[in-house]
């Protein structure tokens, strides 16, 4: 559990800085109120990935992201992006990446992919129908 984040993301979440700003407190790194203000989203971004790095976090569980803006979820189809080993990105990842050389996305929502990432057709297709839809709970037991 202690390598493991869950972000229940909350409605209100409108701006990439918005959601970014949430998985900093996630991953207990949290911003004062000046640096808020004054960071980029490419600074809270480079915080949120040290932070992963520090507390050897494993995963990272996105709960209700169809709560958050098409802007912010751009940033959950980044992370998407950026923990596929075939996409290339242009920062150090080795020294980023957690003991397994992988970081986990889980995204749960009541939404499918093809909704929630229908501005990300590259994510859909990382994904490659890898996902699971459950049907809705009809009883205490199920």
């Amino acid at each position: 559990p202690q390598r493991a984040v869950y972000l229940d993301v909350t409605a209100g979440i409108a701006t990439e800085k918005d959601l970014l700003e949430a998985l900093c407190r996630s991953v207990k790194a949290p911003l004062t109120f000046s640096e808020r203000r004054n960071r980029s989203t490419y600074s809270i971004g480079e915080r949120v990935v040290a932070a992963i790095h520090l507390l050897k976090i494993e995963v990272i569980i996105l709960d209700h992201v169809h709560n958050a803006s098409p802007r912010a979820r751009g940033v959950v189809a980044d992370l998407l992006r950026m923990t596929d080993p075939n996409y290339q990105v242009s920062i150090d990842v080795d020294s980023h990446t957690p003991p397994n050389g992988r970081l986990g996305i889980v995204v749960v929502d009541h939404q499918e992919p093809e909704l929630l990432f229908k501005d990300h057709v590259d994510v859909l297709a990382l994904l490659q129908g890898n996902y699971v839809s459950l049907d809705p709970y009809t009883s205490v037991e199920a």
